[in-house]
């Protein structure tokens, strides 16, 4: 029987998160794994564990989210391996904020393959620049080959 390669962890407080407007930032703040099976959780990443294994992973991820930022802004929140921009790995969501400290969720996913000591972490941009507060969220891999 095959084994089950997984790895998960969740934001277990809120974090804002500040960048230069349209340059991506690595979502930091307090994660807490969940499953683990292949990878580890170590500086809000998920690690390839397996020794001499590449697998082919199918990458999760999902914030909540709010502003109350001055300007309507774009949020992108992607996925990036090894710290580089994953093809297909990023999502935009527009924020209102002339509802004033407007919430929203925004979930992006990907396919990459990784080799031991790799890891997928999640990235934000704002196209403004303003704060923006992960409220939860999750990021998840399944090793499907």
């Amino acid at each position: 029987m095959a084994t089950l390669t997984f790895g998960s962890y969740w934001f277990s407080t809120e974090i804002a998160t500040v960048s230069d407007p349209g340059v991506p930032t690595k979502v930091n703040g307090l994660t807490t794994a969940l499953l683990l099976e292949g990878f580890a959780h170590i500086d809000n990443r998920l690690t390839n564990i397996g020794v001499g294994r590449t697998y082919d992973v199918q990458f999760s991820g999902t914030i909540a989210l709010s502003a109350g930022a001055s300007d309507d802004s774009v949020v992108i929140l992607g996925l990036r391996k090894n710290g580089a921009a994953t093809p297909g790995g990023w999502v935009g969501r527009n924020l209102d904020v002339a509802k004033v400290a407007e919430w929203g969720a925004i979930g992006c996913g990907t396919q990459v393959y990784l080799d031991t000591s790799d890891y997928i972490e999640l990235w934000l941009s704002s196209s403004t620049g303003e704060p923006i507060t992960i409220n939860g969220g999750t990021l998840t891999a399944k090793v499907i080959g």
